[in-house]
């Protein structure tokens, strides 16, 4: 149980915190990624993978805790999309999937290069996702519009492609929804006045969780996510 005679010393740890912190900065950001699965994805359907781009956009909060280090936590959203295609001559047909998370970042850092305008930061640390949302695109052979083509002396059947597009029903129970990994990100920001700043980031997200799921047949699979992005940040302390 707390002791009252703590509190008076609760009180003054907290202000020299809050006093230690030399800035503090609201950033919304808009960027764009770059997914790409963890090891090779092999089925008897689909036998290549491909990384495939996305968006991203976010809402951060920087403390410095002192004019060396800093904290980041905020929410993103981000988008983690990749596409499986089978090998040649069938190279037509694809299936392009785009999963959506929410994801909640912590991060700290240091400033490496500081002048009046410019900074150039390094920064590491987790973050935590939920999957919202499954979309698959893709292409199939119409087995109701086919044509006859003579090879050889053969008649041979094919099939025209036809496009599809599938938003997949995500379940607790079957599909892995919680993601957990690692992160490093570079940033560069310059001051425009006392209040506002602009900044540019690029990151690396290495998943750790396996988001495999009903609609990859059980094959495990994680992300590894390239984002970069560009920020408008908003100094309120």
């Amino acid at each position: 149980m707390l002791c009252y005679k703590t509190v008076p010393q609760i009180i003054l740890f907290l202000a020299i915190f809050i006093k230690s912190g030399a800035q503090s900065y609201l950033e919304v950001r808009g960027g764009y990624t770059h997914n790409r699965l963890g090891q090779d994805f092999k089925s008897t359907t689909f036998e290549d993978f491909e990384a495939s781009g996305g968006g991203y956009l976010a809402v951060i909060v920087t403390h410095y805790v002192t004019k060396t280090v800093f904290f980041k936590f905020g929410s993103e959203w981000v988008q983690k999309k990749y596409l499986l295609r089978r090998s040649a001559p069938f190279d037509r047909i694809h299936k392009h999937v785009t999963n959506s998370y929410l994801q909640l970042p912590a991060i700290v850092g240091l400033p490496l290069i500081s002048t009046k305008k410019n900074q150039l930061a390094m920064s590491s640390g987790v973050f935590g996702g939920y999957w919202l949302s499954s979309l698959t695109e893709g292409t199939v052979p119409n087995a109701f519009d086919s044509f006859n083509t003579v090879e050889n002396g053969e008649v041979i059947q094919n099939f025209r492609i036809s496009e599809y597009s599938i938003k997949n029903d995500l379940h607790l129970s079957n599909d892995h929804r919680f993601e957990f990994g690692l992160l490093i990100e570079a940033s560069a920001s310059h001051t425009i006045n006392s209040i506002w700043s602009i900044s540019v980031h690029m990151g690396y997200q290495y998943a750790l969780t396996d988001q495999g799921d009903q609609f990859s047949g059980g094959t495990s699979l994680s992300n590894r996510t390239m984002i970069v992005s560009a920020g408008l940040m908003y100094k309120f302390r």
